[in-house]
């Protein structure tokens, strides 16, 4: 497979895939429409040489003409600030409240022609109807040398932002015409850069302009409307008659036209396009339809751009009017203030264009729109809270105030921009540009009112204001960033615009594209090379002569860092991938207008009865289903939530028939992700979504489990942030009301300290940060003062102490682990819990005792500092036997229904024998450890994990990575059958000698990419000693 493939492909570092050549693969992606665009080749093999010569034209032909245009727009709605340095208020008789009143004006006309304008753009060309427009606000610019009162100046400034409306993201959809999504956010840093391009001309050029008062019988503002205005009308015909429709149709004058392009050029830019984005040639020269416009905007994707471009941009109004006369404030003279106001500019264009840059460099957008958000969010802070004493320099911008503000003022927008346009269908585009360029200029609106009269010459008030934005953006990108990663389940790469919308979403199988026979198998086909590419990896780590040490090779070739000490789940998962473990398939959402699995008719009324059943049976208490409760009346409240329905009936069905949970489970999982998404976005939630997180949480593995793989961690994460501001959950007066305490106020606490364990047993279990903090786990411990304590219930509160020592202690996150204080402050919780010890069930608490122990020695003894005796491996050997045994040894049917962090611990203490005794057999041996019996004591588990529930169930699955590895590592360990039971082991798989099979993943879904930086390079264990 490897071998017959003709592209030349690569793995990033967070597994997205990438593209240098195209190929046959990519052409069989584009669909037939695209025969019918000038210039499109199927057949066009071109280097990537002839490539970049065309990009080049392209970005000294096409793009600087565009930028200049800009450029312009911006000093026409911008240069009032100028003028208010001249005469301006004086001439019209007007004060800070008129000015703003007339931008706000400007912004109302802008945002209304928006859409429209943009509409007419997809239909008729934004190189043949922009232009039209720019020469036309021209008119209305220089016409405003006429104005003598406060009304005309009100109707200039509509007029102007009306002409202007759809420039922007008409000529953002015109630039994406020449270059792939993975080159727009430079090209788009470069095209908003004309904001910093205007103010570092604008300055000059209005110093001089301004000069000119009294010259003509005009003021210094007038020439300067006059002049910029009449070069306005010039470049908007000059843009008309030179912009060519696209790389291969140029515009046509008298019979007569001439291209910047050659034949060849024109064809490789604009095949390479289609070939990156299929979807650009299903809309072509198509007009944008109302209902094109209710799927954006019914698009979820689209509404934290929209958001953090909305609180992020309320400074550029202000700033934009009123910094030159800020700058006048500090002390300069108006010439001064007006030169001094381009340097911010200056250093704006150097630092949004190296932010762009560097993301599309490393392909990551959220992390660098966040840091150009908080840069200008510390210059406003600076200049408004700095004293008066400070020295004018200081406050312009040495440390930070006036240039600091200016340089991060827009410099993330070009990011977002192509963030959210990689997101988007070819046919979304642009109704979603022109929403996210309308919701920058709806700023205006609150940001036309934060400078006051009163608050002059620094306008505090205001500046604080701004930089509350700023920072409220910050934090919406952030979470927007989280959501791509956790339920853009269809993308490559959710972080980033790797793929683009075909790749990340439904290709052309898309209902509304109404395009099914162009290109079916499109996302298969993708599918099918990135599997290649990771076996050609893991067949060259397979290829590599074995040693008592495993070296797994980094994903990428940029030099991953080594972890010496994997975290558990990861240790779980890497021999998951060994196993051949493969992630789950993709379904279709619920038809039609049906608000549950029931009314979709996916699940029936009576098999939804059953699975209900069986779920209170094995797992209710969880998540506080009383046993009192009528089935029928459970399921019509259960029914209220279709996340809480959907994720029980998900979790129940592993415990029917296998022809049942093959048919209904895949499906239902991806309805509870669906499901889950979409209520993320929702606060405050009821007790029911909790519920349901929960459940998904606590039997959703983070190893590869068919069909569960959602990653536990950053669910029960949002799930405790959400709950931290919810009124689901009680307050410490009520829970200290001793026994007066109302039940639902105990099963809401009861909630409350499942998710607490939860979450802490992934962060243990992949050694991430908690969300948690010393104060929410001594919450838990309220439980305790209700007087309604059972057995259960101190059980949770315990479990969360005991988890939280080893989150604190036996697995630190960064430092090596103190074993001494590890047994100490697990000492002292045993001490604390012993009368637990003796009360029913208590060896999960045991396993969770021992677990800790095993992991902090596990981590230490993996350290690089590493002193290990014998008598730490052999205690080692001692705790990973008695876990697996108090696992089997009990004869309570439940604890075959436990949560999928028992299975990890159980997993990984036979992982962790498995190693033991292969590393050290010899020693062992001699030590009198009874090696037979060790290997006999893991496949009794594989043995015990197989009865477990159907395939579906997380215990299968985990026998056969224990299997697998056991066989790797102990190949001839297996007990001779004389002295072994035969039937034990009849049921226990042989895998193939392959590394891998055909169809298995990477499971990038499963964890955060970011780990599989974690479970690179493992070092070899600590000499016996």
């Amino acid at each position: 497979m490897a071998g017959t493939r003709k592209d030349t492909t690569a793995i990033s570092e967070k597994g997205s895939f990438a593209r240098s050549v195209p190929d046959e693969h990519n052409e069989a992606t584009v669909p037939d429409e695209a025969v019918h665009i000038p210039g499109y080749d199927a057949r066009l093999q071109f280097d990537p040489q002839d490539a970049q010569r065309a990009l080049r034209k392209v970005d000294l032909l096409i793009l600087p003409p565009i930028v200049l245009c800009f450029c312009f727009l911006q000093f026409d709605r911008s240069n009032i600030g100028n003028a208010l340095t001249d005469s301006l208020r004086q001439d019209l008789h007007v004060g800070n409240a008129q000015v703003n009143l007339a931008q706000t004006l400007f912004t109302v006309g802008f945002v209304l022609t928006e859409l429209p304008f943009n509409m007419i753009s997809k239909r008729i060309g934004p190189e043949r109807f922009l232009p039209v427009t720019m020469l036309l606000w021209g008119v209305v610019t220089w016409t405003q040398v006429f104005l003598r009162n406060a009304a005309g100046l009100y109707a200039c400034r509509f007029l102007i932002g009306a002409l202007e409306g759809g420039y922007i993201p008409g000529f953002a959809l015109y630039i994406s015409k020449f270059y792939t999504n993975q080159e727009l956010a430079f090209r788009y840093s470069i095209f908003w850069a004309a904001n910093g391009f205007a103010g570092a001309l604008g300055g000059p050029l209005s110093i001089g302009l301004l000069s000119l008062g009294g010259r003509g019988g005009l003021a210094g503002w007038q020439w300067l409307f006059l002049v910029e205005g009449v070069l306005t009308c010039f470049l908007g015909v000059v843009a008309y008659l030179y912009l060519p429709h696209n790389a291969a149709n140029p515009k046509s004058f008298f019979g007569k036209s001439w291209s910047v392009f050659t034949p060849r050029e024109a064809s490789i830019l604009v095949t390479r396009v289609l070939r990156n984005d299929p979807t650009k040639a299903l809309r072509h020269g198509r007009p944008v339809l109302p209902s094109h416009i209710l799927e954006t905007v019914s698009d979820w994707r689209l509404y934290g751009h929209l958001v953090a471009a909305l609180l992020s941009m309320v400074m550029i109004s202000p700033m934009n009017t009123y910094a030159p006369s800020i700058i006048k404030s500090l002390g300069f003279t108006s010439l001064q203030a007006n030169g001094l106001n381009s340097v911010g500019s200056i250093c704006a264009l150097v630092w949004s264009v190296t932010l762009a840059y560097s993301s599309d460099r490393l392909q990551e957008r959220g992390l660098h729109i966040a840091a150009g958000y908080l840069w200008g969010a510390v210059g406003l802070l600076w200049l408004a809270l700095a004293p008066t004493s400070v020295a004018k320099w200081v406050l312009y911008g040495i440390k930070g105030g006036v240039v600091w503000t200016q340089m991060g003022m827009g410099s993330a927008q070009a990011i977002s921009a192509a963030w959210l346009t990689s997101k988007m269908e070819d046919y979304k585009r642009p109704v979603a540009l022109a929403a996210y360029v309308m919701s920058i200029q709806l700023a205006n609106f609150p940001g036309n009112q934060l400078f006051r009269s009163q608050d002059a010459p620094r306008y505090k008030h205001g500046l604080l204001v701004a930089a509350a934005c700023a920072i409220a953006a910050t934090a919406v990108i952030l979470v927007w960033k989280l959501l791509y990663r956790l339920f853009d389940e269809d993308s490559f790469d959710s972080d980033s615009s790797q793929s683009s919308p075909v790749q990340q979403r439904s290709g052309f199988r898309d209902k509304h594209h109404r395009a099914n026979r162009a290109c079916p198998d499109s996302r298969i086909s993708k599918l099918e090379r990135t599997v290649a590419a990771l076996i050609d990896r893991l067949d060259a780590q397979s290829n590599e002569p074995g040693t008592a040490t495993t070296v797994i090779r980094a994903r990428s070739d940029q030099g991953a860092p080594v972890e010496r000490n994997p975290a558990p789940v990861i240790l779980i998962r890497e021999a998951a991938t060994d196993a051949g473990l493969s992630p789950p398939g993709q379904f279709g959402s619920l038809p039609g207008n049906a608000s549950d699995v029931i009314s979709a008719g996916l699940v029936t009324a009576s098999t939804s009865h059953s699975l209900l059943k069986l779920f209170r049976i094995h797992y209710g208490r969880w998540v506080r289903f009383s046993k009192d409760t009528s089935l029928d009346r459970l399921l019509s409240k259960v029914r209220r939530s279709p996340l809480l329905l959907c994720s029980v009936l998900l979790i129940a069905v592993r415990h029917t028939t296998q022809e049942l949970a093959d048919e209904l489970a895949p499906r239902l999982f991806h309805e509870a992700k669906s499901l889950a998404a979409k209520a993320l976005l929702v606060v405050p939630q009821t007790v029911e979504h909790f519920q349901a997180l929960l459940i998904l949480s606590l039997w959703s593995t983070t190893v590869g489990q068919q069909p569960l793989s959602i990653d536990g961690w950053l669910l029960t994460g949002y799930a405790l942030q959400q709950g931290f501001a919810s009124a689901c959950f009680p307050g410490q007066s009520k829970l200290r009301q001793g026994g007066n305490a109302e039940q639902s106020d105990v099963d809401a606490q009861c909630l409350w300290n499942h998710l607490c364990v939860a979450h802490l047993q992934y962060c243990v279990g992949t050694r991430r940060q908690t969300m948690l903090r010393q104060e929410h786990v001594d919450r838990c411990s309220l439980l305790v003062e209700t007087g309604s304590l059972q057995n259960y219930e101190a059980r949770m509160v315990a479990e969360v102490k005991l988890y939280w020592v080893m989150y604190t202690k036996c697995c630190p996150q960064s430092g090596e682990v103190d074993v001494r204080d590890c047994k100490v402050a697990l000492r002292n919780w045993k001490t604390e819990w012993a009368g637990l010890f003796d009360e029913p069930r208590s060896h999960l608490l045991q396993m969770g005792f021992h677990f800790a122990h095993l992991l902090a020695y596990y981590h230490s003894a993996r350290s690089p500092q590493s002193l290990t005796d014998a008598s730490l491996i052999l205690e080692m050997v001692d705790l990973a036997g008695t876990i697996m045994n108090l696992a089997m040894d009990t004869t309570d049917d439940r604890t075959r229904h436990l949560t999928d962090h028992i299975y990890h611990i159980i997993t990984f203490s036979a992982l962790t024998l498995c190693r033991l005794v292969q590393m050290y057999e010899s020693q062992l041996r001699i030590a009198n450890v009874d090696v037979d019996g060790l290997d006999r004591l893991v496949m009794r588990l594989v043995t015990w994990l197989r009865s477990i529930g159907l395939s579906c169930h997380v215990a299968r699955l985990l026998s056969d990575v224990v299997s697998s590895q056991f066989q790797k590592l102990r190949p001839n360990g297996v007990p001779d059958e004389a002295t072994a039971d035969a039937t034990m082991y009849s049921t226990i798989p042989v895998l193939d000698a392959s590394p891998l099979p055909s169809n298995a993943g990477f499971y990038p879904d499963l964890i955060g990419s970011e780990l599989f930086d974690m479970d690179e390079g493992i070092t070899s264990w600590p000499q016996w000693s």
